[in-house]
């Protein structure tokens, strides 16, 4: 169901969406980055959830969303991430906050400025960075999280571009995404076993379905 506003008491890491259409694979990142943010004792929300598609599969996956955008929520104070800040997220003011907004990009890569948009949109709020690496939605979400409940950011163990094997049908093939991952206990990028399904089966396939 729609969440409204009056709901966001924080820490929440809100998701702005922010492309033409749901591929599978941004799905599975948004549902990765709601997984993390409750399992870490924060609110979770996608915002600006205004394509029915999305909405749909949302539903399906029980996670709260808005089809207004993060602009319109209301939650003061607000902090949004984005990679060019020049100040890096401090647990501190990470864990005072109402919002911790994300914008949910993937693809872009050079990155295009896009998370500009979303910093205009909110002028009010604060905008600090995860470190000068980009991150999938659900790896900023996760440390943004972490620094929420006190970790700072040179105590996560984080490393990119994930390089990792993936088994498809036209064999093994190794993978590499130009996004920064926290590290497992093995040493090797937390990549997400839905992640992995969706390029096993092919991100031109997945994208466009």
């Amino acid at each position: 169901m729609e969440a409204w506003p009056d709901r966001l008491r924080g820490p929440w890491i809100v998701v702005e969406y922010m492309e033409e259409y749901p591929s599978r694979w941004l799905v599975e990142e948004i549902a990765e980055a709601y997984w993390s943010a409750r399992a870490h004792g924060l609110g979770f929300l996608v915002s600006n959830a205004w394509d029915p598609r999305l909405v749909a599969l949302l539903e399906r996956r029980g996670i709260p969303y808005n089809s207004r955008p993060a602009s319109a929520l209301g939650c003061e104070p607000s902090i949004v991430l984005d990679m060019r800040a020049r100040r890096r997220l401090e647990p501190w003011e990470a864990g005072a906050a109402e919002c911790l907004v994300v914008g949910g990009i993937m693809g872009d890569y050079p990155p295009r400025g896009r998370g500009l948009l979303l910093v205009y949109s909110l002028p009010g709020a604060a905008v600090r960075s995860l470190g000068p690496e980009q991150m999938s939605i659900h790896t900023a979400a996760k440390v943004a999280a972490l620094i929420a409940r006190g970790r700072r950011l040179d105590e996560i163990r984080l490393a990119g571009p994930g390089r990792f094997t993936v088994e498809t049908p036209l064999g093994t093939v190794e993978v590499e995404l130009p996004y920064a991952y926290t590290l497992g206990p093995d040493g090797r990028p937390e990549v997400p076993e839905r992640v992995r399904r969706v390029l096993e089966r092919g991100v031109l396939w997945e994208e466009y379905w």
